[in-house]
C-alpha cells in the first residue's frame, strides 16, 4: 500500500465488526472514521460460509450507511481463536522450503485435528535473543477456509484486500509507537474469553502465548501462569514497558495485572497524539473504547 492511500483496518471479534479508516499527510497519519456495528448472531468459527459472508456483510453495510468509506484499500486482523499458536525450536540449516515443511508438521503433530495443508502458517525466527538459551519459532497458523471467505467477501464488495494478521501481532505495533526503540515490551491483549501475552525484545516478538479464561479466576490463574513463564524467559527488571489492551479493560483488570507482574501496565490509546477529523471530536469510542480498537489501527497504518 501506498503510504499516501487510505486505509481501512476491520477487526473482526465474536460480537461485532470494528473499523478505523487512516489518511495520510505526507509521513503523518490521520483518522478519518472509527465506528463498529454488532452482528445480528454471534460469529460462530463453525458457522457454514454463507452465515459468516452474511454477517459480516449485514455489519459493513450499517457502517457504511452511517459514513461513506473514502477507499476500498482494507485489511483485517481476527481473533486468537482463529488460529493455532506455538513455539518450538528450529533446526537452523534447514533450509527455507524444509523449514516451512517441518513448522507445518509440528503445526499437525501438536494440534491433530488439523492438517498441514488446511493451514496457512506465518512464523517468527527468534534467532539472536539475549535472554533465550535456543533458536525458537513463533508459529502462528490459520486456516485457509478463513482466507478464502475474507477474498469472497472483498469481492463481492468491491474492496481491494490487503493484510490478514492476528489481533495481538497488529495491536503490537501501536505499543511500538508507544515506547522508545531497543526496549523490551510486555504486551497483554484481552479478548471475550481469552487474553495473549506477547514479550518483544528490541521490537521484535520473542514470546507468544494465548491463555483461555471464562471467569474472573480464569483471568488470574493465566496471568499467574504467564508470569511464571515470562520471568523464565527474562528477569522483570529487565522489561522496559508493560501494555494492555483489547475489550473491557478496566481498572480493576490493570490492578491485577499490576499486582502479578509487579509493574505499572500502561493502557494503550491508539488514538492518542494523532489527529483526528472533527466530527470525531465528541465520538464515544475515540473517548472511552479506544483500546478496543488498538488492532484495527494497527493493520490500518500497516503499509508492508
Amino acid at each position: 500500500m501506498s503510504i499516501n492511500q487510505n486505509h481501512i483496518g476491520f477487526n473482526i471479534t465474536n460480537s461485532r465488526l470494528q473499523l478505523v479508516e487512516v489518511g495520510c499527510e505526507g509521513s503523518k497519519y490521520f483518522i478519518e472514521n472509527i465506528d463498529e456495528e454488532y452482528y445480528n448472531n454471534f460469529f460462530d468459527l463453525s458457522d457454514k460460509e454463507t452465515k459468516i459472508i452474511t454477517l459480516l456483510e449485514d455489519a459493513f453495510n450499517e457502517l457504511v450507511l452511517r459514513k461513506q468509506l473514502n477507499t476500498n484499500n482494507v485489511s483485517f486482523t481476527l481473533p486468537n481463536k482463529f488460529f493455532r499458536i506455538l513455539e518450538i525450536p528450529y533446526e537452523e540449516t534447514l533450509l527455507k522450503e524444509d523449514l516451512t515443511e517441518s513448522l507445518k508438521w509440528n503445526l499437525s503433530v501438536l494440534f491433530p485435528e488439523t492438517t498441514s495443508d488446511e493451514y496457512v502458517i506465518q512464523h517468527i525466527l527468534v534467532e539472536d535473543s539475549k535472554f533465550l538459551q535456543q533458536k525458537n519459532a513463533i508459529i502462528i497458523g490459520i486456516n485457509r477456509k478463513f482466507l478464502k471467505i475474507l477474498h469472497k467477501f472483498c469481492t463481492r464488495n468491491n474492496l481491494v484486500l490487503r493484510f490478514i494478521d492476528n489481533v495481538h501481532i497488529a495491536s503490537n505495533t501501536i505499543s511500538l509507537l508507544h515506547s522508545e526503540a531497543e526496549k523490551n515490551i510486555l504486551n497483554f491483549y484481552f479478548e471475550e474469553k481469552s487474553f495473549s501475552v506477547c514479550l518483544l525484545e528490541n521490537s521484535k516478538p520473542i514470546h507468544f502465548a494465548v491463555k483461555k479464561c471464562n471467569s474472573a479466576n480464569d483471568i488470574v490463574d493465566g496471568l499467574k501462569a504467564a508470569y511464571d513463564k515470562v520471568n523464565k524467559i527474562i528477569p522483570e527488571e529487565n522489561i522496559d514497558d508493560y501494555f494492555i489492551s483489547g475489550e473491557n479493560i478496566s481498572a480493576a483488570l490493570c490492578k491485577q495485572v499490576n499486582t502479578i507482574f509487579g509493574c505499572d501496565v500502561k493502557k494503550l490509546n491508539p488514538f492518542h497524539g494523532v489527529k483526528t477529523m472533527p466530527d470525531l471530536a465528541d465520538n464515544d469510542l475515540l473517548n472511552s473504547k479506544f483500546s478496543s480498537f488498538t488492532a484495527s489501527t494497527g493493520i490500518s497504518i500497516r503499509i508492508y
